[in-house]
């Protein structure tokens, strides 16, 4: 008995107008289609960018947040020709953040230690503000602050100084050390300016820190 419908050929003939399927072409229009959807470079979603936003700076091995957390601050003016005694020490509660782009600020707060003090723990006086700060590629970072006083506690000059025009001129060079200077104006008792050259270094993990014992440490380019 003959079927009532057309072959698989006969119905190709009859549908000109739809054409019919070719598996043989279709699979190669696929691999076609396949091949350059492989060769085709893939896109760029920025995540290397992103991780290579601070590539060849200070940052690039241990992060940004590494920096954040205490130091312990001494600095010497240069009119005291190295005389360590004369040496005063702070601690620094730095908090370094990253932003967009591979840039990075540090803010913060900086407060006297008595003189004598080996612990960050052992404070005196107020607490001095260290504003949102940029910082470049080689952990550089130009902060100024308001007017404080230097207790006299802190020193072994026996007299509370007035401290204006502050302005801490550091580099963190790594995470566990850095130096600088601080630039100031002393305007009581006796008006005097400030050049002062600082070390600072990360205490131990209760605080603790070793006073120096020679000025000779304290350098900086």
């Amino acid at each position: 008995m003959r079927s009532a419908y057309p072959s698989f050929g006969a119905a190709c003939a009859l549908i000109v107008t739809a054409g019919c399927a070719d598996p043989a072409k279709d699979y190669a229009d696929f691999q076609g289609r396949m091949g350059s959807l492989i060769d085709a470079s893939a896109p760029d979603t920025g995540a290397d960018a992103a991780d290579a936003a601070f590539e060849g700076s200070v940052f690039d091995e241990a992060g940004v947040a590494s920096f954040s957390g205490d130091w312990w601050n001494v600095c010497l003016d240069q009119s005291y020709a190295g005389d360590i005694n004369a040496a005063v020490y702070d601690v620094l509660h730095l908090t370094f953040t990253s932003g967009g782009g591979g840039t990075v600020t540090v803010q913060g707060s900086r407060q006297a230690l008595k003189l004598g003090a080996t612990n960050v723990s052992d404070t005196v006086g107020g607490v001095v503000t260290i504003p949102a700060t940029p910082v470049d590629p080689s952990g550089f970072f130009s902060a100024h602050v308001a007017t404080f006083i230097t207790p006299k506690e802190a020193t072994v000059f026996g007299v509370d100084l007035t401290v204006e025009n502050g302005v801490y001129n550091f580099t963190a060079s790594s995470p566990s050390k850095g130096c600088g200077h601080f630039l100031a104006n002393v305007t009581s008792p006796i008006p005097q300016a400030v050049d002062e050259t600082c070390v600072f270094t990360r205490p131990a993990a209760d605080g603790s820190f070793t006073p120096l014992t020679s000025a000779d440490p304290i350098h900086c380019p």
